[in-house]
């Protein structure tokens, strides 16, 4: 009886390994998929990181039956009714260009397997409609949905579209980029669960695991977002630490006039001014919080108009902040005395538009020091151009007050980093206090 047990166990296991590697490895679709005006093109391997979804559930099976009971089965719910309506390929894409489908990106086609029962979904979930040219367009927010004879392509805008011109490009379209292009041939290479290239030699992937996201990419050679530059490393130790040299030609050239408004807004600054007055390069870093208590006394008067004294305790939270700017003959540092930011005060330059704490201002070898903490945080040279490390676990577990961060998914965040060397590698992890979960996983359910 044990024995035909086992072989039965054993059977299974063969039948369930022969399934997954048919189901999990199949032949990817790249015909038809991606028309030719494409310059920028994302993959999304859909088998990839349902495998991850399907792992977790057999790893994990009693914490699906914990927690926001409710929110769990909605989100299932939703995802559910829509698969039910639309034939979801292995894979699918996601693309745009610098003219038509510029600030926005749209998907590869689905097929609809029920075209009535999708409508009835969007008319549920408040989508608004418009017809384009015979085109259904059910819009929500920057999310789209085009819908016409049984075929379904959704996009997302990131700035200003004409909904019109784009739709009717996409269905317009019948030339595609060859299974042999370039971009295509790249996209075949990769494994990871979403893959970008670009038609300027970009490539970047994205890779989904249990307790972590991990990002690897090479940009082109052209690219200079982050100029050469060795960045200043503050140690692991700290909370934040972002170092490098940005190109302020490229942020002047993606800053609207709402940033540049809001920003005046809040600091008396212009933002074309500070750019103009410095090149790039920074080094922040948060090393710790210090809690300070400070004894408030103020005075109240009886019935009998007698004079009583009270003491109260107040908690400050001080964060132990550095920013180190370059600033070449002190342009900057004179542009915010000019506009009384920074100001004289018992022998020392202070940041007045920072009333919670003191901030002191002052130039040292060419470079510009605005710091809450200590003035000599000895940072040391790093081999990368840009960097950033954010130990979040120690951030929440430190900050008080105003410096506290209420959000689900900054809670499951344990670490943060990224880093481009001087060869514009691009290396990132983002790690999640819980390490046994299915990244994905934990930002659904949270």
């Amino acid at each position: 009886m044990i024995k035909k047990i086992g072989y039965f166990l054993i059977l299974v296991s063969i039948v369930l390994l022969i399934f997954g590697y048919f189901r999990y490895n199949p032949t990817l679709d790249y015909k038809d998929k991606i028309p030719q005006t494409a310059e920028t093109v994302i993959q999304v391997n859909l088998r990839e990181i349902e495998y991850g979804l399907v792992m977790d559930f057999f790893r994990n099976p009693l914490s699906y039956k914990s927690g926001s009971e409710t929110k769990k089965k909605d989100t299932l719910s939703k995802s559910k009714s829509f698969y039910k309506c639309v034939n979801i390929p292995v894979n699918t894409f996601f693309y745009t260009n610098k003219t038509i489908f510029e600030n926005c990106f749209i998907s590869s086609f689905f097929n609809l397997k029920d075209e009535v029962s999708i409508k009835k979904i969007f008319k549920k979930e408040k989508y608004k409609k418009v017809v384009y040219s015979e085109v259904n367009v059910y819009q929500k927010g920057n999310l789209f949905f085009a819908l016409k004879e049984n075929q379904l392509v959704c996009f997302f805008k990131t700035g200003k579209i004409n909904v019109a011109s784009i739709v009717a490009a996409v269905f317009a379209n019948t030339e595609y980029l060859d299974v042999n292009n370039s971009l295509i041939t790249k996209l075949k290479k990769s494994n990871s669960s979403i893959t970008i290239v670009t038609l300027k030699n970009d490539f970047i992937a994205f890779d989904l695991n249990a307790g972590f996201l991990e990002v690897n990419g090479q940009f082109n050679k052209e690219f200079n977002a982050v100029l050469p530059n060795e960045s200043k490393s503050f140690g692991d130790s700290l909370l934040i630490n972002v170092s490098g040299k940005l190109n302020t030609t490229i942020v002047k050239d993606n800053l609207t006039d709402s940033h540049k408004v809001k920003f005046k807004k809040w600091t008396t600054l212009s933002l074309d001014s500070i750019l103009n007055s410095w090149n790039g390069d920074l080094s922040f870093n948060l090393a710790s919080f210090n809690q300070k208590t400070d004894t408030i006394i103020t005075y109240e008067y009886d019935d009998d108009f007698n004079k009583i004294e009270k003491k109260s305790i107040a908690k400050n939270t001080i964060p132990l902040a550095t920013l180190v700017v370059e600033d070449n003959q002190s342009k900057l540092k004179n542009y915010l005395l000019s506009k009384n930011v920074v100001q004289e005060i018992e022998g020392e330059d202070i940041l007045a538009i920072m009333p919670l704490f003191k901030t002191v201002v002052f130039n040292q070898k060419n470079n510009l020091w605005i710091t809450s903490g200590n003035n000599d945080v000895g940072f040391s040279k790093s081999s990368e151009k840009f960097k950033i490390f954010f130990n979040v676990h120690n951030y929440k577990k430190n900050s008080e007050g105003l410096f506290k961060v209420s959000n689900k998914y900054f809670n499951l965040m344990k670490t943060v980093q990224l880093s481009i060397d001087a060869n514009n590698t691009l290396k990132a992890r983002v790690d999640l206090e819980d390490e046994s979960r299915f990244f994905l996983t934990q930002l659904i359910l949270a």
